[in-house]
């Protein structure tokens, strides 16, 4: 073999060894960011299993006074993890286009064993709350007085077994719900059932950025590589 031939072989070897290297060093950090990120823990899946609305109040809707109701909901909280969650300072309040004020109930903590298919009920009570005449009006001669009004979460859960970046994390759950009480005054109760939550923590959110972030950052890697491939 011929000097020449040697030292071909041997740029044509540094040149693969070099760009394996690059490869690695600059794939490295997205792969250790995308599997830390796979390693982590999902939120809590939350519905809004029963909601009910009661008028404590003497009103009609060409009154002026302000409606004075009772707002009870149910919620069902499913753990996805296979390691417990537990869950502290949980504060409710109500809020809505027709809440005049917030009303706040206080949630006793608890704790979610993991690798449990099994939903966990909770129940909030928000008395004495003041809403106001924005839908009511009359629809084929019956009296319809329609309502929203948003259950607010806010948790501070704690995920077990679980190390950083996560292993805490503050959590806002919002339920919607819309209800009508048909025949108002006469009626003055109304009811639903059956409507998903939105759930965000501090986690997810940045989840949600980072995954953007390595996606992008793959993607401008590979047009480097396949640039640099090409030139070689």
């Amino acid at each position: 073999m011929s000097k020449t031939s040697t030292n071909l072989a041997s740029d044509c070897l540094f040149g693969l060894l070099f760009f394996a290297a690059l490869v690695l060093l600059i794939s490295a950090p997205a792969a250790v960011t995308w599997l830390l990120i796979r390693l982590q823990p999902s939120v809590p899946e939350v519905k809004l299993q029963s909601s009910s609305l009661s008028v404590l109040n003497n009103a009609s809707c060409n009154s002026r006074n302000t409606i004075t109701a009772e707002w009870k909901v149910t919620l069902s909280i499913k753990h996805p993890n296979s390691k417990a969650i537990s869950y502290d300072r949980i504060k409710a309040q109500v809020s809505g286009p027709e809440v005049l004020g917030h009303s706040n109930d206080t949630i006793l903590p608890f704790e979610q064993k993991g690798g449990v298919q099994e939903s966990r009920k909770i129940r909030a009570t928000f008395t004495n709350v003041l809403l106001q005449f924005n839908n009511c009006a009359a629809i084929a001669n019956t009296v319809v007085f329609a309502v929203n009004l948003t259950t607010q979460l806010h948790v501070r859960a704690e995920y077990k077994g679980w190390t950083w970046p996560v292993q805490r994390d503050l959590i806002q759950i919002l339920c919607s719900d819309y209800l009508k009480i048909d025949n108002f005054p006469s009626e003055t109760t109304a009811s639903s059932r059956g409507r998903n939550c939105l759930v965000n923590g501090n986690w997810k959110r940045m989840v949600t950025k980072w995954n953007s972030f390595v996606r992008h950052y793959i993607f401008l890697v590979f047009i480097f590589l396949l640039i640099l491939a090409l030139s070689m």
